[in-house]
């Protein structure tokens, strides 16, 4: 029960490291003579997956780093790139401006829910879940791989991993309005909120599902 919850504060931390959190600090830190935006944003993305996968490698593994699992550790690390790498900020950013921005991002999610300009909120926010669940879908299948290949006993709750991403719509737009109406920040301070947010959903329902109660 406590690590399900060290997992997910970890996973609100990383989150927002991940989507610019590292990168803004390189700049507030006037750290661009170790490197440019680009490099810091590509380390953040990468610092995510490794502990990402440190995380949950060292859970499956009795809690204990001996005899530490590479192998569990590398399709953890990598079905969490695959997860996340494919982007989404078209639909946040139509979410935040309430409109459908004529930008594309995931091609059948963009023609199946973008194929019209009413209800943009909406339209975003369901677009946004779909890509979320193509990101757990990835974490889940990695799993699922670790069972087969590393004999890892995972409860049967696992396989409900794989619609934790349909909650990052309704996530982000609840960062969204926290912001806006009770923060007095806008709704764009929704953005940076919603990553801290779904980072600690997210993370803390793969620990659920993976791990038990």
């Amino acid at each position: 029960m406590l690590y399900n919850l060290f997992a997910a504060i970890i996973g609100c931390i990383f989150n927002r490291i991940r989507g610019g959190g590292l990168t803004d600090l390189a700049w507030k830190m006037n750290w661009a003579n170790y490197g440019d935006e680009t490099f810091w944003k590509s380390f953040s993305k990468i610092i995510n997956d490794v502990v990402f996968g440190v995380v949950f490698t060292f859970a499956l593994n009795g809690y204990s780093f001996d005899n530490f699992s590479f192998t569990t550790f590398f399709i953890l690390y990598g079905m969490m790139f695959l997860g996340r790498a494919p982007g989404w900020g078209t639909y946040i950013g139509g979410m935040i401006e309430k409109k459908v921005k004529d930008e594309k991002e995931i091609e059948q999610i963009d023609e199946i829910v973008l194929n019209n300009t009413n209800y943009p909120v909406l339209r975003n926010t369901i677009a946004l879940s779909l890509r979320g669940a193509m990101w757990s879908v990835s974490l889940m299948v990695g799993f699922a791989l670790v069972a087969a290949l590393e004999k890892a006993v995972l409860p049967s709750s696992f396989i409900y991993l794989g619609f934790v991403g349909l909650s990052m719509g309704p996530v982000y737009l609840i960062a969204m309005e926290f912001s806006d109406r009770v923060l007095n920040k806008g709704r764009g301070a929704g953005w940076q909120n919603g990553e801290l947010l779904f980072g600690f959903v997210l993370w803390g329902a793969t620990a659920v599902t993976t791990l038990g109660i």
